[in-house]
């Protein structure tokens, strides 16, 4: 394996590190409702996906790093699933408000012309 394919594989198990540490300070965020800095770090997340999609390794991982990495996808799959199931109940909560909102707004669009006759 050539010196420049070690560095790429490392750089990019460090992009994977990096979106793992983010993805386990948004269930933190998550938890605190704090979803100002969730939307913050999935913006960073978004970030460092994209350079990995961009990045295209043409040396296969060795074991260690194809075990590494698992570990991470693994971990960062989690943080997902558990921050979506935190900011399920608080979508679906917004989207009721959302909609109360709507139909309020439209009954008073319609009676309010009707108490102008």
């Amino acid at each position: 394996m050539h010196m420049g394919s070690t560095f790429h594989h490392d750089t990019m198990l460090s992009m994977y590190e990096q979106i793992a540490v983010h993805a386990a300070e948004m269930e933190d965020a998550a938890d605190a409702g704090d979803w100002d800095r969730v939307t913050a770090l999935e913006r960073e997340c978004a970030i460092l996906v994209a350079r990995l999609r961009a990045e295209d390794p043409s040396v296969p991982l060795e074991p260690r790093q194809r075990e590494r990495k698992t570990l991470l996808l693994t971990q960062i799959l989690r943080s997902d699933a558990y921050v979506r199931s935190v900011a399920q109940p608080v979508m679906d909560a917004l989207q009721h408000q959302i909609a109360d909102a709507r139909r309020g707004s439209q009954a008073h669009q319609a009676y309010g012309r009707m108490a102008r006759f």
